[in-house]
């Protein structure tokens, strides 16, 4: 059998869901579940993994778990899957990591993670574009031009939002950024996705985790909702709240 590893919470849980069970470790609790060699040792793994009904499933159970622990107790989470050789490599993990995953226990402490993702599409970029003055002069002389001035026109105003648009965009984006920043514990960029993983037609311009305060969720979700009046050719999406992936810098490798 090999132990599989959903998170690390505070001891002394009183719910356990059902085939999971606590390990106990110098102030530690180590959220686990013995799992079989034939569906998760490595060569069997790999396969079970190319099979999106079972990956969907799995990782739809390790999310109830963490789900119903962080219900109960701070919890460093780690991913999915996450496993062990044996419940003393598991230990040698604990021993090894027990001051950092205390630490960040008492970091995460009454505190959530959300998800930002931005959008832009062809029609929110062109209604960015309009908000430039240069932009707005063109267009408003392109309204008497004659035929000739207004192909001019035209280009003068293709090759301006090419120069434009990028740093705009990111002026724009950095903006929004920081107002969410601003009621955010911790923050962090992760790389955009491509339009394959997305399955949209608009383009991810912005992917940000933030760690609040589980307090202060409202004013956090207000300033989002605050932040699509303001910038309305984006398209936002909100997220939440998760366990804090994204702040726990723990190494998570297979033992």
């Amino acid at each position: 059998m090999l132990t599989y590893l959903y998170c690390v919470a505070e001891p002394h849980l009183k719910v356990l869901p059902e085939k999971v069970k606590e390990v106990e470790f110098e102030g530690l609790a180590a959220i686990v579940a013995d799992v079989s060699e034939e569906e998760f040792g490595e060569e069997n793994l790999k396969k079970n993994l190319s099979r999106l009904e079972w990956v969907e499933a799995t990782v739809r159970h390790h999310e109830s778990v963490m789900e119903s622990m962080r219900a109960q107790s701070s919890i460093v989470p780690f991913r999915f899957p996450t496993l062990f050789l044996s419940q003393n490599s598991l230990q040698e993990f604990l021993q090894a990591h027990k001051e950092s995953l205390k630490h960040l226990l008492e970091t995460l402490k009454g505190k959530e993670e959300w998800g930002i993702k931005a959008y832009i599409g062809s029609e929110q970029l062109q209604a960015f574009l309009a908000e430039s003055k240069e932009i707005q002069e063109i267009d408003e002389a392109l309204k008497t031009a004659s035929a000739g001035k207004a192909y001019l026109l035209k280009k003068k105003r293709e090759s301006l939002a090419g120069q434009n648009v990028s740093a705009s965009l990111q002026e724009a984006l950095e903006l929004l950024y920081e107002r969410l920043c601003e009621k955010a514990v911790q923050h962090k960029r992760n790389p955009v996705l491509p339009k394959a993983l997305t399955e949209r037609e608009d383009e991810m311009i912005l992917n940000a985790a933030f760690l609040i305060e589980a307090t202060a969720r409202e004013q956090f979700l207000d300033e989002v909702e605050s932040l699509k009046k303001t910038f309305a050719y984006l398209t936002l999406e909100v997220s939440g709240a998760w366990a804090a992936y994204n702040f726990c810098n723990l190494k998570q490798e297979n033992k």
